[in-house]
């Protein structure tokens, strides 16, 4: 054993109080050893989950250490207060995040999730990590170093707003032999977004089809459900979906129109095209009654049988769907049109449901700024609910502190403990 092997590392008290709580060490805190960890103590550790720290560049002095879990409250749930308390979220900025990454050239598994101050991730010194899996970080736009990742074997990418895929064909390859591969949609619609016309936009799908026809494409893309997290959809239905609409775009000459020309023709489709699936909710409800818990809560299977009212492809072919339902359709159709878009779920005042989130409404980005759009209402006052504000939205949804720091930048009120910090 080396000399540093023997010598007991010293931490500050905010490391040393987290390490001591992992390693179940009975020293009261006036104890001069609280702060002092021997090596072998420190090799015990080879996983750490996180939750509610500000720093986490102490981590390379774990030895063994393998695992990363930064989790943090489900920030899109809401209640009719909107009140989240500032403990439960873990304030890492971006640099340190990556800093630390870089200092870690043996981990294996990256878990980060509900974060809401990670912009990117920087994975170009971490060729060992096996498990990666980022869900709901909605300013996480971009990751990086995917080229150097040949060990993947399990991912979940989903609920992020990606909007970088330089590295997405050396992805496809690295992750061939992936045992679960689940990846946001938003990730094949930041690659297709690089290709320079609609034509180019169809002959990478067609590529991509190529690759999976022969056995070379291991991806299966999800999107937002509010119901159980995420639906899965499949290249096909993705590939029948933007061949579609490409043509009908190009014979208005959207391609070449300013942004809220482009919403108010997709807007103007939806209601003309698109049903709002009242049965498909009357059919759910019974379905609980039937199958579900006391606490209303059915199996699986049942989630994933209904989880068709929130799928784009299912509100495409039959032409109606629930508010989720047709929010992913919108998006999937102005993502072909380059507009950013994000499904904002909330809690809607005029539903009989007393709290909790109930609803799903539509933000995208029109010429630099940000709207809301809520299609399913619309559709039965058309007019009303286009271009909404924030202040507009609160005569009758609640939405979640992130998006009222997004589109407001405001300065939270007393008890709104929230705290978000963009890098």
């Amino acid at each position: 054993m080396s000399i540093e092997e023997k010598t007991p590392i010293q931490f500050d008290y905010y490391c040393a109080t987290i390490l001591n709580d992992i390693l179940k060490r009975d020293i009261r805190v006036f104890d001069p050893n609280y702060c002092l960890f021997s090596y072998d103590e420190l090799s015990t550790i080879k996983t750490i989950t996180l939750f509610g720290v500000d720093s986490i560049d102490w981590l390379p002095m774990l030895p063994a250490l393998e695992g990363i879990y930064i989790k943090n409250f489900d920030y899109r749930c809401v209640t009719s207060e909107g009140n989240y308390d500032n403990k439960f979220f873990n304030h890492i900025s971006t640099e340190e995040l990556n800093d630390t990454l870089r200092r870690l050239p043996n981990l294996k598994e990256l878990f980060i999730e509900n974060d809401l101050n990670i912009t990117y991730v920087d994975l170009s010194y971490n060729p060992e990590l096996t498990t990666l899996f980022l869900q709901n970080n909605p300013e996480l736009g971009a990751v990086y170093g995917l080229s150097n990742l040949h060990k993947l074997k399990n991912v979940t990418i989903y609920g992020n707003n990606i909007m970088e895929a330089e590295e997405f064909g050396s992805y496809i390859h690295n992750t061939l032999d992936a045992e679960v591969n689940l990846v946001d949609l938003g990730v094949l619609f930041a690659a297709i977004k690089d290709q320079p016309t609609p034509e180019d936009k169809m002959d990478f799908l067609e590529y991509l089809d190529l690759l999976n026809f022969k056995g070379l494409f291991n991806l299966t893309f999800t999107e937002k459900n509010g119901l159980n997290k995420y639906n899965l959809i499949s290249l096909a239905e993705i590939k029948h979906l933007v061949k579609n609409y490409v043509k009908l775009y190009k014979r208005q000459d959207l391609f070449e129109k300013d942004d809220e020309t482009k919403i108010n023709y997709v807007l103007k489709y939806i209601k003309n095209n698109i049903a709002f699936n009242k049965d498909g909710l009357l059919e759910r409800a019974e379905f609980v009654k039937s199958y579900g818990n006391e606490q209303g809560k059915v199996p699986d299977w049942g989630e994933k049988h209904m989880s068709y009212l929130h799928n784009s492809f299912s509100t495409f072919k039959l032409k109606r769907g629930n508010c989720e339902g047709i929010v992913n359709l919108m998006r999937i159709m102005l993502s072909i049109l380059d507009i950013e878009t994000e499904d904002v779920q909330c809690h809607d005042k005029r539903s009989p449901v007393g709290s909790g989130t109930n609803h799903a409404i539509l933000r995208a980005k029109v010429n630099g700024k940000w709207f809301y759009f809520d299609p399913a209402f619309d559709k039965t006052e058309p007019g009303n609910y286009e271009y909404m504000t924030f202040e507009d939205t609160e005569k009758y949804l609640t939405l979640c502190l992130y998006e009222k720091q997004k589109v407001l930048g405001a300065v939270k009120n007393e008890g709104e403990q929230l705290h978000i910090r963009y890098n």
